[in-house]
């Protein structure tokens, strides 16, 4: 298997009077085949497995002074 990965982010941004800005936000990785998580699970809490490479959406959200 190729450890080769890439990592990605796509971004939406706005700004407000005031100061004030918004953002959303997409990132990822790919290579699930070599990245998985072990057996198991990483979650201390709960032995649940994590997907490490699972795309997420953020929401960024703040004012400068």
């Amino acid at each position: 298997m190729d450890p080769d990965y890439t990592d990605y982010r796509l971004s939406l941004s706005k700004s407000f009077d005031g100061g004030w800005s918004v953002a959303g936000i997409v990132a990822g990785a790919d290579n699930d085949a070599f990245w998985r998580p072990p057996v198991g699970g990483l979650s201390f809490a709960n032995g649940d497995t994590r997907e490490l490479n699972k795309p997420v959406f953020i929401v960024q959200a703040g004012r400068t002074f």
